[in-house]
């Protein structure tokens, strides 16, 4: 047993409920309005990692020595009890690395890591399938549509969770009411393209967003941070109306709290080490420091002083140990228990937290719905298509490059006359146009990896399925993506002077469509697996680089090795390319050139010049319908991969 293991001590071990038990004395659960929320309780919560690991070279075998660094467990959270009754908002504070958001993610299966104690709802052992319904989480960062307004926002989400028109809309007018957005419901959330909200509006709008779904039980990751003071105590001043109008349960963590803010909390939870070291209304703090023999100093808030009092990093550490020991044997610890034995919750395997695999919990994620997956389905494809006609990120500036790129092929490569000396060139042209404007598809990466982070806030909420998301996504996508094909293509095709048939030019305009449409599924791939905009860029840049290395013009496929070769059946540049060239030389004649270097003095086929590329059995459209399941293959890949890792646990 490692040493960490044997300083673990629960507190049902270290408190004995007394024999006469005074009921008046156990506080009882908020009253004041007609409470719709959750009696939330949580017992013995503990958090622990593996830390220390054996040498990476002896594992591989590049060392011959057997040494190895110690392997032992480290405690995140170390038996952290609490309780909150509908109506009540609690603060859970801390001084930093004191385990405040591990706790909040682990009370919201947030945390990927094994949490072990009771966690109970409304008195039961809390349920994956329950707690979805009834929970929500706002997180840290605002991640909303920056084209939006604010009574649009909260209507699509709103649209998530009620059925009937007259439902969502009470529910939208309600939240913006309750959060003081009501001046606000015509003005843009805002952001790079756009003037709109503040800070403190964003933040209250995200509140409002999973307000709509009529939470129970709320969470909140550091609320304020960022936030002015004017900011914050709004914000707050908010949460506790929706406390007190709709008797929601509130739980968040709060860094550096002015004084107004702190004494807004019913119940307040103080972290340090993954330890408690208070847990009871915030106007009793002093009285229970004081018992410790700890004093206020003159001209400071209570907020600044239990912080210092607590933090070990810049405090005195034997003192902030005494205050942590202390709490198990305390009065307000002692109420704490009572209340938890009132309401029978216990270490038995009833109530424990278990350990669930990925597959187990992103499973029972996505079973219950508010509304049917059709319904969710239609709602992401108008918020959608709205986005998308008003963020000139996702469409306009891409449109205008694309006409801008089109134009500058069509200039460059103007009216090119049918003769043989001219083969070349247009074979240029056309590589050109197969490879540069696929890889100009990196440019909607941006776009993919904002809306990637409200997918993964509304999935890990339980807004809507991911299959959902994903059709919804195609259908808005492809739409938009024909137009920039249609617009692109018709450019550049009649400028450069292609073959004047009407159906050669519609298959131009269709296979540069599926092209830029798998490049696009395939940047969805890259924006669901990378982070970081700069590695997606990097990662994007490096395929469609390695596909133009196969697509054919440079070198004769036959000409490239063996073990390279086999690469162009699953690059899009080669059945893009192969394509249009098929559609372009095939069933043509090119008029002599003989004073061109090398001359050409008879008439050239087209299919001739194709099979030096080795294009001359290239079956055009079958290579569409290849490109057409490289778009499906791709898509559910993207999906695949989002309902695998992205469930909203860090």
């Amino acid at each position: 047993m490692s040493a960490v293991e044997n300083n673990y001590t629960p507190y049902s071990e270290s408190y004995t409920v007394p024999i006469e038990e005074q009921q008046n004395d156990i506080p009882a659960p908020n009253t004041d309005s007609e409470s719709s929320g959750a009696l939330f309780a949580w017992h013995n919560i503990t958090v622990k990692v593996t830390v220390g690991s054996s040498s990476w070279k002896s594992k591989l075998g590049f060392s011959k020595s057997s040494k190895t660094v110690q392997v032992g467990e480290k405690l995140i959270l170390n038996s952290v009890s609490g309780i909150v009754e509908p109506g009540q908002v609690l603060f859970i504070m801390g001084p930093s690395g004191s385990g405040k958001s591990t706790l909040l993610d682990s009370l919201a299966d947030r945390v990927k890591l094994p949490v072990y104690g009771a966690v109970t709802l409304d008195g039961h052992p809390k349920d994956a399938f329950a707690f979805k319904q009834n929970a929500k989480y706002v997180e840290q960062f605002d991640h909303l549509f920056q084209s939006l307004t604010v009574k649009e926002t909260l209507s699509y989400a709103a649209q998530f969770y009620c059925n009937s028109e007259e439902c969502r809309a009470s529910r939208v007018e309600d939240a913006m009411e309750i959060l003081g957005l009501k001046n606000q419901q015509d003005v843009k959330v805002g952001g790079v393209f756009f003037r709109g909200l503040s800070g403190g509006q964003k933040r209250r709008l995200s509140v409002g967003v999973e307000l709509v779904s009529a939470p129970r039980l709320l969470f909140l990751d550091e609320p304020t941070s960022g936030l002015d003071s004017a900011s914050a105590f709004n914000l707050i001043q908010s949460l506790r109306n929706i406390a007190r109008t709709r008797g929601t349960t509130i739980v968040c963590t709060i860094h550096q709290p002015s004084e107004t803010v702190f004494e807004m909390c019913d119940q307040l939870l103080l972290l340090s080490g993954g330890r408690v070291a208070y847990f009871g209304p915030p106007k009793e703090t002093l009285n229970h420091f004081g018992q410790l023999g700890y004093s206020i100093p003159e001209h400071t808030s209570v907020a600044e002083w239990v912080i210092d009092l607590i933090n070990a990093d810049f405090g005195d550490v034997d003192s902030v140990n005494r205050i942590l020991d202390a709490w198990p044997n305390s009065e307000k610890a002692d109420l704490l228990y009572r209340r938890l034995k009132q309401l029978g919750i216990t270490d038995n395997d009833e109530f424990m937290v278990k350990k669930q695999t990925p597959l187990s919990s992103i499973g029972r994620k996505d079973v219950h719905f508010s509304t049917s997956m059709p319904w969710q389905t239609n709602v992401l494809v108008r918020r959608g298509f709205l986005n998308v006609l008003r963020n000139p990120a996702v469409i306009w500036l891409r449109f205008g490059m694309y006409v801008m790129l089109a134009i500058l092929i069509g200039i460059v490569w103007l009216r090119l006359a049918q003769t043989a000396s001219n083969m070349q060139n247009f074979a240029s042209a056309l590589f050109y146009v197969a490879a540069f404007m696929v890889f100009m598809s990196i440019s909607v990466l941006p776009a993919y990896l904002e809306e990637k982070e409200i997918f993964i806030r509304e999935r890990a909420n339980g807004t809507y399925h991911v299959l959902s998301y994903q059709v919804a996504h195609f259908i808005v996508d492809a739409p938009f993506v024909f137009l920039l094909a249609l617009a692109a293509g018709t450019i550049c095709y009649w400028l450069v002077g292609f073959n004047s048939a009407f159906g050669r030019y519609c298959f131009f305009v269709w296979t540069l469509f599926l092209s830029l449409l798998v490049a696009e599924s395939m940047m969805m791939v890259i924006a669901a697996i990378v982070p970081y905009f700069i590695v997606g860029i990097a990662m994007g840049a490096f395929v469609f680089g390695a596909f133009m290395c196969v697509q054919g013009f440079f070198i004769p496929l036959d000409n490239i090795g063996w073990w390279f070769r086999w690469f162009r059946y699953i690059a899009l540049n080669y059945y893009s390319f192969a394509s249009f060239m098929k559609n372009e030389f095939s069933n043509l004649v090119f008029s002599p050139s003989p004073d061109y270097i090398p001359p050409y003095p008879n008439p050239v086929a087209g299919e001739t010049y194709l099979a030096q590329f080795g294009f001359a059995t290239v079956n055009a459209w079958g290579y569409s319908g290849v490109m057409i399941g490289m778009a499906i293959i791709y898509r559910i890949i993207a999906g695949v991969w989002m309902w695998w890792f992205h469930t909203g646990k860090h």
